[in-house]
């Protein structure tokens, strides 16, 4: 029954890791949007 708990908590740090990485990638590549629409802009 102690391992399950500890499987559970697990879960759930890699779950918290996961959702942390994602928001920190999505923010990151909003400025690499903003430099490819001033580039294709400049182009026009």
């Amino acid at each position: 029954m102690g391992s399950d708990l500890k499987s559970i908590e697990d879960i759930k740090a890699i779950r918290k890791i996961m959702e942390e990485s994602t928001r920190f990638l999505s923010l990151s590549g909003l400025p690499l949007v903003n430099t490819g629409m001033l580039t294709f802009s400049e182009l026009f």
